[in-house]
């Protein structure tokens, strides 16, 4: 009995393997879309399991009798696509974001050093304001480096 002419009510490990390939699908494909194992599947083809749940039959038969309906088990890459870009876009941020911050401990470092050379140290808020910018940046700059390598 060939694949197109059987039915559900025939379900046996030769409908299930004769859909299946009809459908150009792995064992391990239609188990994932029927959201049972690799080995069931198999079993079943197999005649290894000649009593199938209900549960189970009716999600194999739903799968093999509905391949196209909208529901996917893989990533779809335009996704992947989308969140690599947005992840590019928020890097590139970070980094813009980074050398800005470079940019103004630099030249709060420079105005320290005039200040300093200028006055007798009595702006320690401003030096204390200088230091912690300057640990913000060595922590963006470790967290860079960190993303980098990974």
């Amino acid at each position: 009995m060939e694949a197109h002419h059987r039915t559900a009510d025939d379900f046996d490990g030769s409908w299930v393997r004769a859909h299946r390939e009809q459908l150009g699908w792995s064992q391990s494909e239609l188990a994932t879309r029927a959201g049972v194992s690799y080995t069931t599947v198999s079993d079943i083809e197999r005649g290894q399991r000649p009593q199938v749940t209900a549960r189970v039959r009716m999600r194999i038969t739903q799968a093999l009798e509905s391949p196209d309906d909208g529901t996917d088990f893989g990533i779809d890459a335009s996704i992947v696509a989308d969140a690599l870009t947005t992840l590019a876009a928020v890097l590139e941020r970070t980094q813009a974001d980074l050398r800005g911050l470079e940019t103004r401990v630099a030249a709060l470092e420079t105005q320290g050093a005039a200040q300093a050379a200028r006055s007798d140290g009595a702006d320690l808020s401003r030096e204390a304001a200088v230091l912690e910018l300057q640990d913000v940046a060595e922590r963006l700059k470790a967290s860079r480096l960190t993303a980098n390598r990974d």
